[in-house]
């Protein structure tokens, strides 16, 4: 496991930065896992795949230790794989709902638990975004919300831990509107012994869309 951080500053150089850790099983911040001249990243090994460690970074200069910093969370983990099956399920005149599927377990053993999905939308009509919308890691579907009529959005999703996410499953592109109503019963308008021409009319809602076809 490689933990990063940024180098303190202070008016008096920096000399040491002190790493110190849990025993990745819930016990005190205590061990001391670097200690040493200024730097911006460790490598904790010889830890078991899910397990969970605590640490805490302590920085030094010539009069002594600074405070300890806030406790930051990281599991022995892979980076987690995409989302399967990205798609577009539906929509409304404000909505865009998206599905998918969990990733594909193959060749991604060394996961920790998935902690949270992220999807991730772009209005390409105003090109605000990417705004991103967190997915508890049990529900496979996000409806995006306050969305404008007839603007096209990018949309993408990607799988997290509490280390990192995965890359991006799409993205789609989609235009935010309902489905059309049903066009107006059929009528013949001609027949001969061998035709029929039928024709109709269109007085129901587009959906906020243009009908294309």
């Amino acid at each position: 496991m490689v933990i990063g951080w940024t180098t303190a500053t202070s008016a008096d150089a920096i000399t040491q930065d002190e790493v110190f850790s849990d025993n990745c099983a819930g016990g005190p911040i205590t061990n001391s896992e670097f200690s040493g001249a200024p730097a911006v990243a460790h490598t904790k090994t010889g830890i078991a795949y899910g397990a969970v460690c605590r640490f805490q970074i302590q920085a030094s200069n010539s009069n002594g230790a600074g405070p300890l910093s806030g406790i930051a969370t990281f599991v022995a983990s892979v980076t987690p794989g995409a989302p399967q099956s990205f798609a577009y399920a539906s929509s409304t005149a404000t909505s865009i709902t998206v599905t998918w599927a969990a990733p594909n377990p193959v060749g991604h053993a060394n996961e920790a638990t998935l902690d949270r999905y992220e999807v991730l939308y772009t209005n390409l009509d105003t090109a605000v975004g990417p705004t991103t919308v967190t997915i508890s890691p049990t529900t496979l579907t996000a409806t995006l919300t306050g969305l404008t009529t007839t603007h096209q959005y990018q949309i993408s999703v990607r799988a997290c831990t509490i280390n990192e996410c995965s890359s991006n499953a799409g993205p789609i592109n989609q235009y935010c509107g309902s489905l059309p109503d049903a066009p107006d019963p059929l009528s013949v308008s001609a027949s001969t012994s061998n035709d029929i021409t039928l024709g109709w009319t269109f007085t129901g809602s587009n959906g906020g869309m243009s009908v294309t076809s």
